[in-house]
């Protein structure tokens, strides 16, 4: 104690005297502290890399909470999944369209995905999109317009303005009109009866098959033009046109539009298809065609079909 009391160590820096056992105290505190910082550091580091840090709970409630949440989750993955497919369906995306024919003919026209698909590349280069509307839905959205008829409000289910989406049908069809119209000509009697199919050999031998078909139009404001369009048969403002098509089924001639109200005959004289003819043609057509003169002076002849002959060639095809 006399030692203690006399063993004193100059401060140089302070001008104080601290006794030399306070000072080692204060270092072997300083040392045990850090070495027991070493040690925490040490087990935690070894925690963080052991992969076994959690020990399994032995509570039955706990382990059935457990189970319950995992299988919860499943549940919602697999309702998540189930969901993304209708979104993408509902959407129109590529995706719903392939390997649906069903759906392609449905709202399109066209009989199958594989045709859809080589008419849209056929136009992709030309079509005009837009920021929210791909070339793909714009070619789908003017299809679905011109096969169901549609108003513009189901530009809704694009999330557009009708505005927008009449720009867009407009400027579609336009591309339609200038690369697939040049695919409609008028092929040569000898192309025809090269492929001809046997039906048509065994009960008829023809160049072409006409018939009109109308499309329904709004009320015109004009009262001239609302009567030029009224069609007694549809009881409707109607657009009329001339189809003519070869025993194969392909189109070969399209005329352009007439009122409703212009008879079958007016414009199957006007609209430039007996200018089509040549010697020798014969031309097959319904019942309700009156024109076997006309089409006789350019030396070519015209059948009005049965309802037996049309089954019979229904049935052979």
């Amino acid at each position: 104690m006399k030692r203690k009391r006399t063993e004193t160590l100059p401060d140089t820096d302070c001008g104080t005297v601290v006794p030399s056992s306070i000072i080692n105290a204060t270092e072997d505190d300083t040392m045990g502290v850090q070495a027991e910082s070493k040690h925490d550091e040490h087990n935690y580091s070894q925690a963080i890399h052991s992969p076994d840090i959690e020990e399994p709970c032995l509570n039955a409630a706990c382990k059935a909470t457990v189970e319950a949440l995992k299988n919860e989750c499943t549940r919602l993955r697999a309702e998540v999944h189930h969901l993304k497919g209708k979104v993408d369906e509902l959407s129109l995306n590529e995706e719903a369209f392939k390997g649906n024919n069903g759906m392609v003919q449905e709202l399109t026209g066209l009989p199958s995905y594989e045709k859809f698909r080589f008419v849209f590349t056929f136009l992709s280069g030309f079509l005009k999109g837009s920021p929210r509307l791909s070339h793909f839905h714009s070619l789908v959205l003017t299809l679905m317009r011109m096969r169901l008829n549609l108003p513009l409000y189901f530009c809704l289910f694009f999330h557009m303005s009708k505005t927008s989406v009449f720009r867009i049908f407009n400027s579609t069809l336009d591309v339609m009109y200038v690369r697939l119209s040049p695919l409609i000509y008028w092929p040569s009697k000898q192309q025809i009866q090269v492929s001809v199919p046997m039906c048509f050999r065994d009960n008829f031998s023809c160049t072409s098959i006409i018939d009109f078909f109308e499309i329904f139009i709004e009320k015109p404001k004009s009262l001239s033009a609302c009567a030029q369009t009224y069609s007694q048969y549809k009881h409707h403002n109607t657009v009329k046109y001339l189809i003519s098509m070869t025993p194969q089924g392909v189109i070969s001639f399209v005329s352009k539009g007439w009122g409703g109200q212009t008879s079958d005959k007016h414009i199957t004289e006007n609209c430039g298809y007996l200018e089509k003819l040549s010697p020798g043609d014969v031309i097959l057509a319904d019942r309700g065609f009156s024109v076997k003169d006309t089409v006789g002076l350019y030396c070519a002849q015209f059948k009005n079909t049965s309802i037996h002959q049309r089954q019979a060639v229904t049935a052979s095809t």
